[in-house]
């Protein structure tokens, strides 16, 4: 009843601690999910406020000094990362350092384990010694019984110790005990106080461990959260605080867990000493004992209560063995948990760090990659403008004679903008970058070409005008001349006819200038390049694995040798010019210069030899030069591309001052630009790390409601108690201990009750015999005790006839003591063979002999009453088991359905309970498996029942507590299918086999035999109807498969296959 009340309570208690769960559980989900949703919200806005700046920064295009900005983001950059990598560095090593001193603890932990499992083997050999000594106390007990006709010699000595022990030592030897056991009582007491906090101490380090799990899935849910959502620098920093905070949480974890394991250190210790205690408590006792021993009886009785003690000793140690046993195990699988969390913890840190140096590497070298990129572009830029400088002196150099020169250059530089192109498509991620870069060079190439259109045409007007009056002055002077003008007013360089070497000068030079003409007509017969016609290959291969530095040399190279013909042209012109006396500077005269000026100086030359007016025919070279002045300006592909700087006076043009100081006002509001941007771009990361500073308070927030959230769970849970799965299996395997002394206790005393009743009844028989011999034999000892005193008549005689009686008196005694036993054991072998031939009557009473007793007269006379006795005990034994066989067989026909629901154990059926169960019904471990296995299929939620599984499953011979257990515990698991398969469960009275009777030994009592027993019947039901009865396809032999096997604790379980 009490035992139905607790497990009530318990339900009870169960159920209030889920309700107070599920509303814990309720209110934690409804704060996650609040904070997760503003935490969404914030992180959405910050987002949407970031894209929009990053849009408002980008959007402004590719300005004048946008690339100047962007290498300034990109120098910041580099070196925020060069800060970060610094930090993750310095973070690295703390976490090194920290896992250093983790794992040094972890190594503390394990000796500490180490040395107390060699303290609880000392202990376990301290038991083992005190177990032999025990030992060594029995065989002193039996020497002490065995010897016991030695000491009678020394009764006169214990006769006076017993009359100096019984005014001193005998209350006090029984105020002892009474000590000692009360003592003992309060050393299980605190024994049992220890057990249960340590039961205590368990669950709250489950509770620990799980609570430990919860923020593992916590941080891990929200490392995700943070590395999907956030990218940048600044969140990485944060994850590597939460890092370290996770870190220090564990550690902290750690050292509690090594408080608690230090407090089950010291519960071991106080586990010790009181064992020793118990010791000291013993060895007293035997002291007071031994030197309480008195008489015969005495001594026997206190060698009854000596063993008694010593039972219950070793049943003391047998408990104290297992529970350091149990420590043992639990402290080794909580060091082995420990050192498994430990290593987890370790690998996560080694993990976390690698990843973290991993990410701080691969920005590093994305950085220097991106660096070196840029540096290599900006140089093969500065490369590409001092060949663009030069580009533009040697078109100088060509302004009215080559416009075939200037078309090349063009398709030279727009072969130089393919290859940067090439160059820059090779760093993809600086491609905004070389945009703008290439949008500018566009723009100031656009400029540039409108400029020196401007200028060009200017200077083609200038010497146009200059040709057109040179052609005048020639041609007025020819009039002069044929008017007969006065030959002072003319120029000494004219004569009349020229003379043979002016002729031969005119032809060289103009066949100079043929030359210079076809060379011209040469370089422009291939016209420039259309937009739509494609560029001619380049003068290397497009190999995307040729490194920056030899692209740039190949650019170069390309360049000189695109320039060298124009180069070589002008080398040559300037030096048939020099040979022939004139002097040539391209900066400072245009071609048509040159010519007129060695026109003139041939002209004076003639004038000045022959004095005669001579008339050079310059019509055909003036009208070349025309021709060849307007084609340039007609047929030119585009203008020329550089601005002509000549080291002559410049030719006056106000609107090229104002293109040049329109250029000034263009890059000084493109400055002001850029630096608006540089203070927007300041005041957008300061609003950033604002946000971001405010977004990490609000995860500080957040964590702290975390915490705050899970003290109050742990104070609930305190407040509730540490019951859980853990504390359930302990409290059901404590009230199976406790059904199993119960039933020990209760044994152990209807033993005692019915040894106590067999020697009541020997004595009060030896009683009897010795009656029956003094009346029968008296006269004859007075007769023989008369005769020696007449004969000796002196008091030696009487002396040694007074030995000789009591050593008879000894004898006698010891003599029917022994017979006792062995009627005793002759009975019970007697009753045993009794109940084996219950069924042939009387016919085994002939060759049964009777007890061994005393030879004397009156023991012959009084065998055959004895017998008398014995029969009619055997006739009134035999009609009791007659009628309890009738009553049994009439209980055991009737099975009755068990229709009481009970609810689902917090267990499967591999717990301790359910095998402490199994073993509690039968020893056989083929039985157990098969019956295991059985109920496993049936458990199994997931596994399909097929159509020829046994129907169904008869248990014999349970006892009330076995069938209590299985209805309870085993039948709920059974009941909670749902696939139409359920269970049914019938039960009846059982009847108590010869077989269990046997294994007893024989000696039970008539309660013990009337114990009650049960069968249990579990039948298959499929869609709410009971499975039909299979009929077995051959007879029941061995071997053949029964549809519904019967097992009972000692059948032969051969039957079953």
């Amino acid at each position: 009843m009490a035992d139905t009340d607790l497990q009530l309570k318990i339900e009870e208690y169960l159920e209030e601690i889920g309700t107070l769960k599920e509303q814990v559980e309720g209110v934690r989900k409804e704060e996650k999910l609040k904070a997760a949703k503003e935490w969404g919200a914030r992180l959405k806005a910050s987002k949407e406020e970031f894209e929009r700046k990053l849009k408002e920064v980008v959007g402004g295009g590719g300005g004048g000094k946008e690339v100047e900005t962007l290498k300034a983001q990109m120098v910041e950059w580099q070196a925020a990362t060069a800060k970060q990598f610094l930090s993750a560095k310095n973070l690295n090593e703390g976490i090194k350092l920290k896992l250093e001193e983790s794992e040094k603890k972890g190594e503390e932990l394990r000796k500490e384990g180490e040395e107390k499992e060699r303290d609880i083997e000392a202990s376990m050999d301290e038991i083992g010694a005190l177990k032999e000594r025990l030992e060594g106390k029995e065989g002193e007990v039996k020497r002490l019984r065995e010897g016991g006709e030695k000491e009678k010699e020394a009764n006169g000595e214990m006769d006076a110790i017993l009359a100096a022990v019984a005014a001193v030592a005998g209350v006090a030897t029984v105020a002892g005990i009474v000590q000692l056991q009360k003592s003992i009582s309060e050393k299980d007491a605190e024994l049992k106080s220890l057990s249960d906090a340590n039961r205590d101490k368990n669950a709250r380090l489950e509770q620990l461990t799980k609570s430990l799990g919860e923020k593992e899935a916590e941080l891990s849910s929200l490392n995700l959260s943070i590395a999907a959502s956030n990218s940048s620098t600044c969140e990485k920093d944060a994850l590597l605080a939460q890092l370290q905070k996770s870190i220090s949480d564990k550690e902290a974890e750690l050292k509690s867990w090594n408080d608690e394991s230090g407090e089950k250190d010291a519960l071991l210790a106080q586990l010790q000493r009181s064992i020793s205690e118990k010791d000291a408590e013993l060895s007293s006792l035997n002291q007071t004992l031994a030197a309480s021993s008195l008489s015969t009886g005495e001594k026997d009785a206190l060698l009854a209560q000596l063993q008694k003690s010593i039972g219950d000793k070793d049943a003391e140690l047998k408990s104290y063995s297992a529970q350091l046993q149990s420590l043992t195990s639990e402290n080794h699988t909580q060091l082995q948990s420990h050192q498994q969390k430990i290593q987890s913890l370790v690998d996560e840190n080694n993990q976390a760090k690698e990843t973290a140096l991993k990410d701080c590497k691969d920005m590093t070298l994305r950085a220097t990659a991106a660096e070196d990129q840029l540096n290599k572009i900006n140089e093969a830029m500065k490369v590409l403008q001092e060949e663009y400088t030069k580009c533009k002196i040697d078109l100088s150099k060509l302004q009215t004679s080559s416009s075939t020169g200037s078309d090349g250059q063009h398709r030279q530089l727009e072969e130089a903008k393919n290859m940067v192109n090439l160059l820059t498509s090779k760093n993809g991620n600086l491609e905004e970058t070389v945009k703008a870069l290439r949008s500018q060079l566009e723009h100031s190439r656009e400029e540039n070409e409108a400029i020196a259109e401007r200028l060009e045409r200017e200077r083609v007007d200038s010497a146009v005008k200059e040709v057109k009056n040179k052609r005048i002055g020639v041609v007025v002077k020819e009039e002069r001349l044929q008017q007969g003008a006065e030959p002072q007013a003319q120029p000494p360089s004219h004569s009349s006819s020229p003379s043979l070497s002016d002729k031969l000068n005119i032809a060289h030079f103009e066949g100079i200038l043929n030359k210079m003409a076809e060379k011209i007509d040469a370089l422009t017969v291939s016209p420039p390049p259309t937009p739509n016609q494609p560029l001619p290959p380049p003068p290397y291969p497009a190999d995307d694995d040729i490194s920056n530095t030899e692209l740039l040399k190949k650019i170069t190279n390309f360049l000189d040798a695109s320039f060298s013909p124009t180069t070589s042209t002008l080398n040559t012109i300037k030096t048939k010019v020099e040979e022939n006396g004139g002097k040539f500077d391209p900066l400072a005269m245009t071609l048509t210069d040159v010519i007129v000026k060695k026109v003139d100086e041939l002209k004076q030359a003639n004038s000045s030899a022959s004095k005669e007016p001579v008339t050079v025919d310059m019509s055909g070279f003036e009208e070349k030069i025309v021709e060849r002045i307007e084609s340039l300006r007609v047929n030119s592909a585009g203008p020329a591309t550089s601005l002509v700087k000549s080291q002559s006076e410049p030719i006056p043009n106000d609107e090229s001052l104002k293109i040049i100081q329109d250029l000034k006002l263009k890059l000084e509001e493109k400055e002001m630009q850029v630096k608006g941007k540089e203070e927007d771009v300041v005041r957008h990361t300061e609003i950033m790390t604002k946000e971001l500073h405010r977004f990490n308070k609000a995860l500080g927030e957040r964590d702290e409601a975390i915490c705050g959230l899970k003290e109050e769970l742990s104070a609930v849970k305190e407040r509730s108690g540490p019951v859980d799965e853990v504390a359930l299996k302990v409290v059901r395997e404590e009230l199976a201990k406790e059904r199993a002394e119960k039933k020990a206790v209760r044994k152990a005393a209807k033993e005692m009750q019915r040894r106590v009743e067999a020697l009541t009844k020997e004595l009060e028989a030896i009683k009897a015999l010795q009656r029956q011999h003094g009346s029968g034999s008296g006269g004859a000892t007075t007769v023989t005790d008369g005769g020696a005193g007449a004969g000796s008549g002196g008091e030696e005689s009487e002396e040694s006839s007074e030995k000789k009686k009591e050593e008879e008196k000894k004898a006698k005694f010891m003599e029917e003591r022994r017979q006792m036993m062995e009627r005793a054991k002759e009975k019970k072998r007697q009753e045993k063979r009794e109940r084996e031939m219950e069924e042939n009557g009387g016919g085994g009473e002939d060759d049964r002999k009777p007890a061994a007793v005393p030879t004397t007269p009156a023991v012959e006379d009084s065998k055959p009453k004895a017998v008398e006795k014995k029969s009619a005990d055997v006739e009134s034994e035999r009609e009791r088991e007659r009628d309890r066989s009738d009553s049994r067989n009439a209980a055991t026909t009737t099975w009755r359905e068990e229709t009481d629901h009970h609810p689902l154990p917090p267990f499967g059926l591999d717990s301790p309970v359910i095998s402490h169960l199994l073993t509690s019904w039968t020893s056989d471990i083929q039985k157990v498996q098969y019956l295991r296995l059985y109920l496993q299929c049936l458990a199994d939620y997931n596994r399909e029942v097929p159509v020829t599984f046994p129907k169904g499953l008869t248990l014999l011979g349970l006892t009330e507590e076995v069938k209590d257990g299985f209805l309870t515990l085993v039948v709920p698991m059974l009941q909670g299918r749902s696939d139409g398969v359920g269970v049914k469960v019938f039960s009846r009275l059982g009847e108590k086999g010869d077989d269990d009777e046997e294994e007893e030994g024989g000696g039970a009592d008539d309660d013990e035999e009337n114990r009650v027993v049960y069968d249990l019947k579990l039948r298959i039901v499929r869609d709410g109807g009971v499975a039909p009865f299979i009929p077995p396809a051959a007879p029941e032999t061995p071997g053949t498969c029964v549809p519904i096997p019967v097992l009972s604790p000692r059948s032969n379980f051969k039957e079953l296959l």
